[in-house]
């Protein structure tokens, strides 16, 4: 699974789905294209939209649409998000504000939890059905709007501890694996996926750092 902005996911989503990518997920903060401009400084929107049809496509699937509601940005488009899991086969995720560094607590005042967010969806759409079924399935809770054609969920880090049942292992863009999004331990692997031509030593690494994430 590959977490992306969806820039340039329209042309390189076949080639991902050649290359292995089983599914991906893509960070999407406003459905308001002036509001995505102020808030990126570009004018991608149509590209990352184009491209999460495209994911869709490619049978990325399920291709998940990762949101962090907050308030005075984008508290007045939940429903619109909600609703792309009615018209489309989507997984729309609400994730909840969580400080990892200096610059996110200072937004914390922005801060929305979920329980909130479930209302406003409940109170518009009426009862989610609890749904696990989902590919893929670690922190989060899933449900789905009757006769939709996707489902909502519900990663809750800010007001509840999922680390029990977290089996998130994340590689970043700089060739580093994080055990957890909230450790400060990274392990660099992209000199010895370049460099080794051992897998045993690459599976022992790895493993390596699969146990540190149950210590």
């Amino acid at each position: 699974s590959m977490t992306t902005n969806g820039v340039h996911l329209e042309k390189s989503a076949s080639d991902l789905k050649r290359a292995g990518l089983q599914r991906i997920n893509i960070s999407l903060a406003v459905l308001n294209q002036d509001k995505y401009h102020k808030i990126t400084g570009n004018n991608y929107f149509d590209s990352v939209w184009n491209g999460i049809q495209k994911a869709i496509a490619c049978a990325l699937l399920p291709v998940k649409i990762n949101v962090i509601p907050m308030r005075g940005i984008n508290d007045d488009e939940i429903l619109a998000f909600a609703k792309l899991s009615v018209d489309y086969p989507l997984v729309v995720r609400f994730i909840e504000l969580f400080p990892t560094n200096t610059r996110s607590k200072m937004i914390m005042d922005s801060f929305i939890p979920n329980t909130k967010i479930k209302k406003i969806l409940t109170d518009y759409f009426g009862a989610l059905i609890l749904k696990n079924s989902i590919q893929g399935n670690g922190p989060a809770r899933y449900y789905q709007i009757k006769d939709s054609s996707g489902s909502i969920g519900f990663i809750s880090g800010t007001t509840e501890t999922f680390c029990g049942r977290c089996n998130r292992i994340r590689i970043d863009c700089a060739g580093n694996i994080s055990p957890c999004l909230f450790s400060k331990n990274r392990y660099e692997i992209r000199t010895l996926l370049r460099t080794e031509k051992n897998d045993d030593t690459i599976e022992e690494y790895l493993k390596t750092i699969f146990e540190q994430k149950f210590l």
